[in-house]
């Protein structure tokens, strides 16, 4: 993978991100509170629903985010490899007050690495807000994160709007970088240490 895999868009790139977890982790909700603009025209015949963003990159460009929010239903997994093909980057998410999301959520991490192994993939705690309901210890998924190489883990909450954005934007920087690299899998134990302490204080 390299700087050629962005699609140019004018004086931006192009960023095919997925956005995968289950029905109830509230990742159409991560999505529609980023977005400047939505597409659900292929909401029927391949489940998707596309939002898009535009991100400022570190060095001053503007990255187009295409974020692919796939439905929670056979649809997945009918349409697999039109849904993982030319994707450059993942969020996985999982409620934090319910322990079969985050088991549902181990499950789609192992489906991107058989469909684009190779790409940076952060793992989403959400409705952070629910405290009192919290089921999954935060130090147990952070464990889990770094044992399976993950670029990141975060805990959100889209009911109030906590980082969200900075999600979005820490993801596409490690994109960035990874793809200047010129490496063709990243690999999370090269990522800058600068990127690892912005996410990390999350």
């Amino acid at each position: 993978m390299s700087l050629s895999a962005l699609t140019k868009v004018k004086s931006s790139f192009k960023l095919k991100i997925l956005v995968l977890g289950s029905v109830n982790s509230g990742k159409t909700s991560f999505c529609s509170k980023y977005s400047d603009s939505f597409s659900n025209r292929f909401r029927e015949t391949i489940g998707v629903d596309i939002y898009v963003k535009e991100e400022l990159l570190p060095d001053g460009k503007f990255a187009t985010l295409a974020c692919w929010n796939c439905a929670s239903d056979k649809k997945f997994y009918s349409s697999q490899s039109f849904f993982f093909r030319g994707a450059l980057g993942a969020f996985v998410l999982f409620s934090l007050n319910d322990l079969e999301s985050y088991a549902a959520a181990k499950k789609y991490i192992t489906d991107i690495r058989r469909h684009v192994n190779g790409i940076p993939i952060i793992l989403i705690g959400n409705k952070s807000d629910l405290e009192n309901q919290r089921q999954i210890n935060n130090n147990d998924v952070k464990e889990y994160s770094k044992k399976s190489k993950l670029a990141g883990y975060i805990e959100t909450s889209t009911l109030y709007d906590v980082n969200i954005a900075k999600a979005y934007a820490t993801l596409s920087e490690i994109i960035y970088y990874h793809l200047r690299s010129g490496k063709k899998e990243f690999d999370v134990d090269m990522l800058d240490s600068n990127i690892r302490n912005k996410y990390e204080d999350l």
